[in-house]
């Protein structure tokens, strides 16, 4: 039987106070629900008023500037009767909600590329106290899945690379710059999603293969992000038939309870991935998976929807309470769960808003992507010289999963190589219309002593491969992978290569410094 409900607010929640909750107050604090545009909206607001939500998500749609997105995050916890959590998914590379000057990080697999996890820990330190000078308090990442599928749509280079021990050092060394700076870090997607050729944006993909290569290959990196303390773990919407045959991670009692709460002892956040995405809406709908999540053990629901739909979600928390499928003690355990990571995050000061793209962070960023870039192919093809007629041919290609924000990194690597060489003509070729620019492409090439051409992600374009081989006779040509490492495998005889993992402002200078000398690696972190 449910108890009775009541309308004491919850001013000052902290984890002592959650069993005083009523069940209806004490599921709101399992909601992390998302708002429609760049201000606190009247139902957002009344929904927080409310005590529905817990948290809030923040997304692209929510920032304008700096000023503004500070200011939003001040409304939000006014409007909120007890403590709130506002997060966002600040992984770095196209994962990437903010607008500069934020300092905008390399990817997970520049990380990875270096082979610095000092760099990587200085690298989250400086996200960090951008992100709690805007009163942004957790961050959805680091993103710890083991990227050894080249066909993977949606993790690649969110992923650190293909090797567990790599991935554990780099996760662990970004956790510890977000603790630093006073954030807390999500560890995701449990229990990997590094192996799927399917996007769960888009379809429910499966792992199939057996438990002794999932505890080889995948839990190891969670496992050591756990034993580091991390704060909490976001789920996959993956289904794993060597631990369920049925139920994906998200909604897996024996996932999230057997094998993430009792073999691997977590205790923190267990949040559950966007519970908009097809994998889940197709199958179960938002409002019953988000149910059916709590049940098998999330304490946090992503709900990315209209707030009538999160609306929905709660109430439909309440009714599994009053009917008995959901366990009223359950809904306060996580509750206190989430007052305890609340209790932690409060003490934190916030630094000035001054501190987002400061020079020191800035630095930062320059420092991992100057050790990232990668060479691969013939030396002979480098380095270029300034007094040469440098053609940079550039494909852009927008977002591939609904995880990628791409505004504004496209047509500037011909920019910062400009810097470097006056003489320098550029071409940005639209992905969707390669054939149709395929000979001017090769005339733009034939003018010049040298051809830079930047792909992003040639390895799944045939259209990017055919604009590859019509220039392939170049006098020097260097190619540059500006998303995905996999478009090396395409380097012609004779030709460099660059692999640069993502191109945010910080990759695109170190790119062009490295065609003019600078020094690089030859490791990658993932096999062609």
């Amino acid at each position: 039987m449910l108890p009775a409900m009541s309308t004491r607010p919850f001013h000052g929640l902290d984890a002592s106070s959650v069993n005083a909750l009523d069940p209806a107050a004490a599921a709101g604090q399992l909601i992390m629900a998302s708002l429609p545009g760049p201000t606190l909206d009247r139902e957002t607001e009344t929904l927080l008023r409310q005590g529905h939500a817990g948290g809030i998500c923040l997304f692209s749609y929510n920032v304008i500037s700096l000023e503004q997105l500070r200011d939003l995050c001040h409304a939000l916890r006014a409007a909120a009767p007890g403590p709130l959590l506002i997060a966002a998914d600040l992984e770095g590379g196209y994962v990437w909600r903010l607008v500069p000057p934020a300092t905008h990080p390399p990817s997970a697999m520049a990380c990875g590329a270096a082979g610095r996890p000092d760099l990587t820990e200085a690298l989250a330190h400086a996200v960090g106290t951008e992100m709690r000078a805007l009163g942004i308090d957790v961050n959805l990442a680091p993103a710890v899945d083991v990227n050894n599928n080249p066909a993977n749509p949606v993790i690649a280079t969110r992923s650190y690379g293909e090797d567990p021990t790599l991935v554990s050092q780099h996760a662990l060394a970004a956790i510890r710059g977000y603790r630093a700076a006073g954030i807390a870090a999500c560890a995701k997607h449990f229990p990997g999603h590094g192996d799927t050729s399917q996007d769960s944006h888009l379809t429910l993909p499966s792992i199939h293969h057996p438990l002794d290569r999932l505890r080889r290959v995948e839990l190891p990196p969670f496992a050591a992000a756990i034993q580091a303390g991390v704060e909490m773990v976001m789920t996959a919407h993956v289904i794993f038939p060597a631990l369920d045959p049925v139920l994906p991670a998200t909604l897996s009692s024996r996932i999230l309870g057997g094998l993430l709460r009792d073999e691997l002892g977590f205790d923190g956040v267990i949040c559950s991935d966007a519970m908009n995405m097809d994998a889940m809406k197709d199958r179960w709908g938002s409002v019953e998976a988000s149910v059916l999540s709590v049940i098998a053990g999330a304490d946090m629901i992503c709900s990315v929807a209209p707030v009538a739909e999160t609306e929905s979600v709660h109430a439909a928390l309440v009714d599994a309470m009053r009917s008995g499928r959901l366990s009223v003690a359950q809904v306060r355990r996580s509750a206190s769960r989430m007052a305890q990571l609340k209790e932690r995050l409060s003490g934190v000061s916030q630094p000035p808003l001054s501190a987002a793209g400061s020079p020191a962070h800035t630095n930062a960023a320059a420092n991992l992507a100057a050790a990232s870039i990668t060479r691969y192919g013939a030396i002979a093809a480098l380095p270029l010289r300034p007094d040469q007629c440098i053609a940079v041919l550039e494909v852009y290609a927008g977002p591939r999963t609904g995880a990628e924000d791409t505004r504004g990194l496209h047509g500037r690597l011909a920019e910062a190589i400009r810097r470097r060489a006056p003489n320098v003509s550029s071409l940005l070729l639209d992905s969707g219309s390669l054939e149709e620019n395929l000979a001017t492409a090769r005339a733009v090439a034939s003018q010049a002593d040298a051809v830079v051409l930047a792909t992003r992600n040639a390895w799944r374009s045939p259209a990017q491969q055919e604009l590859l081989r019509t220039i392939a006779d170049a006098r020097q040509l260097i190619l540059v992978a500006l998303r995905d490492p996999y478009d090396l495998r395409f380097t012609p005889t004779g030709a460099a290569a660059l692999a640069a993992y993502c191109d945010v402002p910080a990759s695109i200078d170190a790119v062009a410094a490295a065609l003019f000398g600078a020094p690089t690696t030859e490791t990658l972190p993932v096999t062609l």
